[in-house]
Order: C-alpha cells, then structure tokens, then sequence
C-alpha cells in the first residue's frame, strides 16, 4: 500500500494510508502520511505464536477475541478520515473501509493480493491447507468459510454499519471483498483471476516498494566469501520455538553442504551463525539479496514470492497460514518450486530433500530465470495507481 501510495505521489495526488502502528517507520522512509489504525500485527502474531500454523478453524478461534475491538477502531478512525477523501481503496484485513466510503458517498476499490480471497469453485476456502480439490469440494469449503467470515464479522461490521446509519448487511466477505469492486494486485503468470471471479481488469501486477538500503557490510562480506547461498526467512511469521527452528535449518544445510543465510522470525533477536557456511541476520532488503542467492526459502507472502520471482531463482514454501497455502501450490504447479513444506512439519532432512531439488534441478532454474525476464520492469503499483486515478466507470 506504501508503494501504491507513491506511485499516486507520483501522480500528484495526496495521500494518506491507515493501517497497523508497526508500519509507521516504514510509511515516514517512504515519504507518506500514515494514521495508525487498530492494535499491533506483531504483537497479535507473536502473542499467538504457538497457535498460528494450526488449523485455520483454530485460528479463527484465535481471531474471535479480538475482532470486535479491532473493527470497531476502524470505524472510529476512517469515519472521520473517509470524508476528507476522494477515493477509498482497501486491502487485507481492512473491514470498515466500504461502510465509511458508503456513508460518506465516496468511491470505493478493493485490493486483493491472491485471487483465493475471492469465493470459486476453482480454489477452496481461503486457509485451507490442502489444494487441488474436486470444483464440489471447493464449493462445500467456501459454504464453510462464508459461515467462518460472517461469524467472526457481521456483529462489528453490522454494529459500525448501524452507528452511521446504514442498513445491516448479510455477507462480509462479499461486502468488503466484492470482486466487482476489486483490483487483483498480483502478477497474471503467477496467480491469475479464475474464470469464475469477476473483476473488473486483469491482474495488475504485484505492488512492491522500492527498496533502497544496501545490504550490510558482513552480508556482503558473507555473499563474497563462497557459492551463493540458500536464503531463508519467514518474514512477518512469529515463531515460538526459533531455537528449534534455527537448530532444523542448521540441520538441512549440513546435509546438503551449502551455504545459507538465515533470517530471524518476528519477534525473535538475531542468533549467532552455525559456523562458516550459515549466516544468521535480521530482516534484509529483498530486492537486493534475493538476485544474488540460489534458492529463496520463504513462509509464501504474497510480496516475497514476488519478489523472488523477479529475482530469477527457485523457491522453496513452508506456509504458515491463510493465503500462504494456495500460493505454495501454485508455485509447485508451475514447476518453480518443489512440492511445500508445511511449517508444522519443518524437519531437517524435509527441508534438505527440497534444497537438492532446487540447487539441482537445471529446469526449474531456468523457469524462475525465464519469468523473471517476463517480469523484468513490470511496476503494479503504476498500474493500479493508474487504474485508481480514473473515474471508476471508465476503469471498470
């Protein structure tokens, strides 16, 4: 959104993007105004650290007990901020965006970072662990996941909606995800738009924000020092269990004999290396490591298989939750990465098994590198910005 929000810069429009106290830093190196909406992602994912691979039924368990007190700070802030707006867009867990834009008589967008958010008989419901369903399951999942979605969100969406006047609504998934009103950030080669999932303009490419930090000097020095390595990180994921986890991945690069640079989960400090052959850091700038690695291990976000994508090298997913599942599947469909790991089933001798794969597999490599040429110069966030600034009758 940060790189959506600079593009429309760009363009000449003002911006101000609302979301989770954990970005503000992000939102002040990037020059845009931000509003601090809700309570902490991190905190959240790292208080339930030891719940977050289970079973999504668990996990919206889990959500059930904050969801209320997080849709009703929606509504207090973007209340107020929606009518000084021109346009409204939203994205991921943002549940009162449409309401407010409706009250106010504002224009609305919905961004959605995987097609799998949208109800198909092509895809199960979104958390389903399992891909590759007969199109009848598919449909009985999403008849589940509905019931799941309206439980946890009609009473805060329905009371918001009712403090400004508005009726009552029946389907939260399709009120602030209603593909008619969407735009499918994503890139078409990777996670097209079923047949079945009407929105209104192919896929406009993934939205990534330009990365300008250079790597740090013992990275560099690290990356200089031999072959390239395996890289492996989880990004946002917590874990409530890192020494274990760094302990399974010293494992699998002993067994395979590489190199490897590993990166702290959420919430966890940087450890010190293995030895020579494992780097341990924290959070580094993709877009300048990833070119430089042999295989990008990776828990399936939307923006880090983007990412790698461009990068021109395999991947290897270990999928915590939620969208992460589907984007693991496609992957391993298109033959750019081994069959996924699940994250509960981390082994050494698991993860070394898909290493080999990867590093050796001379035809998976020259897939990744063939789609990064085809993604090479693409900018999502231009598309969709371009998209966005039109009336929106003329961009449907």
């Amino acid at each position: 959104m940060l790189a959506l929000g600079r593009a429309l810069v760009r363009r000449g429009h003002g911006v101000v993007v609302a979301g989770p106290p954990d970005y503000a830093q992000d939102a002040v190196a990037a020059g845009i105004d931000y509003r601090a909406m809700g309570r902490s992602m991190e905190e959240f994912l790292v208080r339930n650290s030891g719940s977050m691979h289970r079973h999504s039924l668990r996990l919206a368990r889990i959500i059930k007990r904050d969801i209320d007190a997080e849709v009703a700070m929606q509504f207090e802030l973007l209340t107020e901020l929606v009518r000084e707006a021109d346009r409204v867009v939203a994205a991921s867990l943002v549940f009162a965006a449409r309401d407010c834009a409706e009250q106010a008589g504002k224009p609305y967008r919905f961004l959605a970072f995987a097609p799998e958010i949208f109800p198909s008989r092509h895809h199960p419901g979104l958390g389903e662990r399992c891909q590759g369903f007969p199109k009848w399951l598919n449909r009985l999942s999403w008849w589940l996941t509905r019931r799941v979605d309206n439980w946890l969100l009609l009473r805060p969406i329905n009371c918001g909606r009712a403090k400004l006047g508005l009726a009552p609504i029946d389907d939260a998934l399709a009120h602030f995800a209603d593909p008619a009103r969407s735009l499918l950030a994503t890139d078409a080669e990777l996670a097209p738009a079923p047949p079945d999932v009407p929105v209104p303009v192919p896929p406009t490419g993934a939205m990534l924000l330009r990365e300008d930090a250079s790597l740090p000097e013992p990275v560099e020095a690290f990356l200089a020092a031999g072959p390239s390595p395996v890289y492996i990180g989880f990004g946002s994921m917590p874990d409530a269990r890192p020494e274990r986890t760094l302990a399974r991945i010293a494992e699998a690069v002993r067994l395979v004999g590489c190199r490897a640079i590993v990166c702290a989960s959420a919430g966890a400090p940087p450890r010190p290396g293995f030895g020579p052959n494992i780097l341990c850091a924290g959070m580094l700038p993709h877009a300048r490591l990833f070119p430089r690695v042999a295989v990008v291990v990776h828990h399936g976000g939307a923006g880090t298989c983007a990412r790698a994508a461009r990068a021109g090298v395999p991947q290897i997913i270990l999928p915590h939750v939620l969208d992460q599942f589907p984007a693991a599947a496609r992957l391993a469909r298109r033959g750019l990465s081994p069959p996924p790991l699940l994250r509960a089933k981390l082994t050494g001798e698991a993860l070394a098994s898909r290493i080999r794969t990867a590093l050796g597999d001379a035809a998976m490599r020259d897939r990744a590198a063939g789609l990064a040429q085809r993604l090479a110069g693409r900018d999502g966030a231009e598309a969709a910005a371009e998209l966005l600034a039109q009336p929106l009758d003329k961009a449907r």
